[in-house]
């Protein structure tokens, strides 16, 4: 019986870069205390702060890799999928 190849049918998996600058910090992100502190922020926030679309992300402005407070909310914005995406790239 004939095969399917496996790189257009999901046989073979992709390495996809890790966005997280510290591995470390999946850790937050990973805990309840995040996910409870995204979804507040998220609630208050539901609009992008860079366009007018539902916000999805919760970014740090300035990046905790590089000196970014965690929890100050001055160093917070809600972001929709595409203007996180774009930030994320030119990071």
């Amino acid at each position: 019986m004939p095969s399917m190849p496996k790189s257009k049918y999901g046989g073979e998996t992709k390495n996809y870069k890790n966005w997280l600058a510290n591995p470390e910090d999946e850790k937050l992100y990973n805990s309840r205390r995040w996910r409870n502190f995204r979804l507040s922020y998220l609630k208050k926030h539901p609009v992008c702060a860079k366009c007018t679309q539902p916000a999805k992300y919760l970014d740090h402005i300035k990046p905790i890799s590089q000196g970014g407070n965690v929890w100050d909310l001055r160093n917070l914005q809600s972001l929709c999928p595409s203007c996180n995406g774009r930030k994320t790239r030119l990071q």
